[in-house]
């Protein structure tokens, strides 16, 4: 197929996108966050598990907060605000959320409770794990670890 321009709105200019298997997220460069594709597993953050989205709607953040960046694993996403604060939502089959043990699947985005404090920069999602890189060179892992990929020495 050949490349298709998005409809994000009127005026409305994106600054990154991320892509999971079946979704996508758009971070425009006025902080909002916009998600497409299914979202069954709660991974568009619009707070529901709804099938395709086949339009770019934009996610709820928390009031008066900012995105900076989003990234995409197979099911899940994960946002970062400007004040540092990180948020996740969709399936949790294997701790990829961050958010301890709990629901399986997270419609809305939440704050992963665990990096409260910690100020991340960054964010990177495999498949089922996440990382996140702080402002002072740490770097935070979560989810599947199998196969060594969260760093800790463990599988």
């Amino acid at each position: 197929a050949s490349p298709v321009r998005m409809d994000l709105g009127q005026g409305v200019r994106a600054a990154s996108v991320a892509c999971g298997a079946r979704h996508t997220l758009i971070l425009t460069e006025g902080g909002t966050v916009l998600a497409c594709g299914q979202g069954a597993d709660g991974q568009l953050g619009t707070g529901t598990r709804e099938g395709a989205v086949s339009k770019a709607t934009e996610v709820p953040l928390p009031s008066g907060a900012r995105a900076t960046q989003v990234a995409c694993g197979k099911d899940f996403s994960v946002v970062v605000l400007d004040d540092g604060r990180v948020l996740s939502c969709g399936a949790d089959d294997y701790g990829q959320l961050g958010q301890g043990k709990g629901q399986r699947y997270v419609p809305d985005l939440r704050e992963i409770r665990h990096l409260q404090g910690v100020d991340v920069e960054s964010v990177a999602c495999g498949e089922y794990h996440a990382t996140a890189l702080t402002r002072q060179g740490r770097v935070y892992a979560w989810g599947y670890g199998r196969f060594g990929q969260l760093g800790t020495g463990a599988t």
